[in-house]
């Protein structure tokens, strides 16, 4: 499994999020998919990846990467 964050959720933050999913579910990768470019590294995500510059396959392969899966598992 893995965890997709959008950094903009309305008025809140995703990477509010980021050090109770740490915390609760250690060693789940974890993906920010963020309309903002901007420096994430403090955030140790396993990804980062710009809504405006990255297709859904990519977004797709990104979490199958990161999880270990092969694509044709996925389907």
């Amino acid at each position: 499994s893995a965890c997709i964050v959008d950094v903009a959720m309305g008025s809140d933050s995703g990477l509010d999020l980021l050090p109770a999913l740490r915390k609760t579910a250690p060693g789940v990768p974890v993906v920010l998919f963020t309309a903002f470019d901007a420096n994430y590294a403090a955030t140790k995500a396993d990804a980062v990846l710009v809504k405006s510059r990255t297709s859904l396959e990519t977004l797709v392969q990104t979490v199958v990467d990161l999880i270990g899966v092969p694509a044709k598992e996925m389907a």
